[in-house]
């Protein structure tokens, strides 16, 4: 059986949080701060790359 793309978006998810969790993370803020970081500061980018590649993707 073979993965569908509904399948694998948890695991982004995951895979994004679990990118956060360690102190010395690059996705982490001064001090180990989570919402002053610089995922927070630029989630209007990532957000915008996402729906590009989604709607690239199901065209």
């Amino acid at each position: 059986m073979t993965k569908t793309s509904t399948e694998d978006k948890p695991s982004r998810a995951v895979a994004l949080v679990l990118a956060m969790v360690p102190a010395g993370s690059p996705l982490r803020g001064d001090g180990g701060s989570i919402v002053d970081s610089p995922l927070m500061d630029n989630i209007a980018v990532f957000l915008m790359l996402f729906l590009m590649v989604i709607g690239t993707v199901s065209c």
